[in-house]
């Protein structure tokens, strides 16, 4: 019999977010913690960590469909949203001192909402969450791995990797793991 554990995390956004819904540049109002989105950022920020562990793209892929699923079986990974706190949509522009336009700072995680002049794209700021993550107990260290660096170093929404969407987990706070980054250096798949 295979136990199954269940970790519940209370994540927050930090910094705003930027069109964190299905729609490219939209926010979801309604659910700006999409379960599809945090399944794939977990699936990546797996394959960043863990990825190095397998030898070739095969094995990597096997291990990959194992844990988090393919078009033959389902993840074994669960995620569930048990309660959601949205925060609140502003303009990426705001009014400066001097009564003109300003754009929301920084300009280099958020110009893709202020480019168009005539569109300005809104942001998110601030919300959070309740997520439950269940899974067997042998794929605890993998999803673990997978947390910590979304975590770390990922968010929701665009602009991740600029800031945008960044989180904050009390769980994973302040916490460096190096040895999930073992695996014998570079591999030929991305």
């Amino acid at each position: 019999m295979r136990t199954e554990r269940l970790l519940e995390l209370d994540v927050r956004v930090m910094t705003a977010l930027y069109g964190g819904g299905a729609e490219a540049r939209i926010n979801d109002l309604e659910d700006p913690f999409r379960i599809p989105s945090i399944r794939g950022q977990l699936r990546f920020w797996w394959r960043a960590t863990i990825g190095g562990q397998y030898a070739d793209a095969s094995k990597l892929r096997d291990a990959e469909a194992t844990i988090w699923g393919d078009t033959e079986q389902a993840s074994r990974v669960r995620l569930r949203m048990i309660s959601a706190e949205r925060g609140t949509e502003r303009s990426a522009e705001t009014t400066g001192a001097d009564g003109r336009p300003a754009k929301v700072q920084p300009q280099y995680a958020l110009f893709p909402a202020q480019e168009d002049r005539r569109n300005i794209g809104k942001l998110y700021y601030g919300g959070r969450c309740r997520l439950e993550v269940a899974a067997p107990g042998e794929a605890i260290p993998h999803v673990d791995a997978a947390l910590w660096a979304w975590l770390t170093f990922g968010g929701v929404g665009g602009r991740t990797r600029r800031g945008a969407g960044a989180l904050d987990c009390g769980a994973y706070r302040y916490q460096w793991k190096p040895e999930i980054f073992l695996g014998g250096g570079p591999r030929t798949w991305p």
